[in-house]
């Protein structure tokens, strides 16, 4: 497939990218608030984004002559592709590496704890806290892995028994404050059964284990699969009420995967592919940077897809995407396809998480 011609005779409209935006974050934005009030459908969220993604671009360009093949939307040849993947990744995850490091060992006073050890992660559906954990109006149990803990809310209209099993356990008391979990002080506890009040929690110490087992109930009963939702992506607990988890190098292939196919793909489709070449076709691509054809396209897109970040998980910290996202684009500029560009944010994911497990956080 041949690279787009920006300097073309039928330049893009600013009606069809206005329209395409407007579709895409209103879009996300229902997304959000659907998950939002309907949390058993959080772990579709991704699923979801990443469908908006592919379907707004073949939309916007109707009746523009183009067709979404005319994007550059393909992988490229994978010869080049890996080479030109490959070439990128050794001179910049080092880099990264290094001020990741440095930045969080002066700033933030992260210690560094490099080991094979630390590269064993628990179950990814289990990983990080699910939005709004503490809403006053749950009718589930949340669970989620934060830290070096297993976090567990009851939901607010009914108390839950926790069978710690036979193992001695150090364990803390959990309530909300302030819309947010809190954990009182810690204690041991030789196994058996902590009742949990309506609205309470339990936090429960993941420190040098490599697995655990939990048994949660409700009023005598075994949780059912519905009644429980594990993980950022709230999915539905496992059947029986029994909580479970272990550490093992899986995590990295499927979070591969997961990050490969829903995340960098759809995301370098359309922002790349489609949003990258219609705006340099509209402004063209004054600048040359290293065998790259460049121009404010290539800025903008990088804006707009820091802007998208926040709205399904919020935080200001999420808009430091743009810089990557330059990346991103120039490979994109580059190669004339999308192919580099969606290894290169995929393998970049996979790094950052990488290393903030091989850290101790304050």
């Amino acid at each position: 497939m041949n690279e787009p011609n920006p300097g073309s005779d039928e330049p893009a409209t600013a009606p069809e990218i206005r329209r395409s935006l407007i579709a895409l974050f209103v879009g996300t934005g229902l997304i959000g608030l659907i998950t939002l009030f309907v949390p058993a459908l959080q772990g579709l969220q991704q699923g979801l984004l990443a469908l908006l993604l592919f379907l707004v671009p073949s939309w916007a360009l109707k009746g523009s002559g183009k067709t979404i093949d005319d994007m550059g939307v393909d992988m490229g040849p994978w010869p080049k592709t890996l080479l030109v993947s490959l070439i990128c990744g050794l001179l910049i995850y080092p880099l990264f590496a290094g001020v990741f490091h440095g930045f969080h060992t002066e700033v933030t006073g992260a210690s560094a704890r490099w080991s094979l050890e630390r590269l064993e992660r628990f179950d990814e559906s289990l990983l990080d806290a699910p939005q709004a954990p503490c809403d006053t109006k749950r009718s589930q149990a949340q669970a989620w892995i934060a830290g070096q803990g297993l976090w567990i809310l009851a939901p607010t209209t009914a108390g839950l028994e926790i069978d710690l099993g036979s193992e001695s356990a150090k364990i803390r008391r959990a309530r909300c404050r302030d819309g947010a979990p809190h954990a009182g002080p810690a204690r041991s506890r030789s196994g058996g059964t902590v009742s949990v009040p309506p609205g309470g929690g339990l936090w429960y110490s993941l420190k040098d284990r490599g697995s655990f087992e939990l048994d949660l109930r409700s009023e005598g009963r075994a949780l059912s699969g519905p009644q429980l939702t594990i993980g950022a992506r709230s999915e539905e607990g496992p059947e029986g009420g029994k909580l479970a988890g272990s550490k093992d190098l899986s995590w990295i292939v499927l979070y591969l995967i997961v990050h490969l196919g829903i995340v960098a793909l759809p995301e370098e489709w359309f922002f790349r592919g489609y949003l990258q070449t219609r705006l340099d076709a509209r402004w063209g691509t004054p600048w040359s940077f290293l065998g790259a054809k460049l121009g404010w396209g290539f800025v903008a897109s990088a804006f707009w897809f820091a802007l998208l970040h926040p709205i399904l998980l919020p935080g200001a910290h999420r808009l430091l995407v743009f810089f990557p996202a330059l990346l991103f684009g120039y490979l994109r500029a580059r190669t004339g396809n999308i192919g580099a560009a969606v290894i290169i944010h995929a393998t970049s994911n996979l790094l950052l998480a990488i290393l903030v497990g091989m850290y101790d956080w304050p």
